[in-house]
């Protein structure tokens, strides 16, 4: 009876190191993913970051198509009016 007692005294004994185990095992696999979680959060900052600044690069850039067209229509209509005004002054 005595060694059936300490069989089952070894086995709960064992028992609990495993579940010892097991919880630590846990914590680490609840740490990691914590931190992966919080690389995910910081990764998704910065993408929104360069989201933004290539949205301001391709506003910059279609500000400046819109300048070179303006300055270019600017330009023609201006050699127009001279041409025109060279026209009306030789009349």
């Amino acid at each position: 009876m005595e060694e059936i007692k300490e069989i089952f005294k070894a086995m709960i004994e064992d028992l609990r190191t495993d579940l010892r185990d097991m919880r630590k095992e846990q914590r680490d696999f609840y740490d990691e993913v914590k931190s992966l979680r919080l690389e995910n959060q910081e990764l998704k900052k910065q993408i929104i970051v360069l989201q933004n600044k290539i949205e301001v690069i391709e506003k910059n850039d279609r500000k400046k198509g819109k300048t070179e067209q303006h300055n270019s229509i600017w330009s023609f209509n201006k050699r127009k009016r001279t041409r025109t005004n060279k026209a009306d002054n030789r009349v």
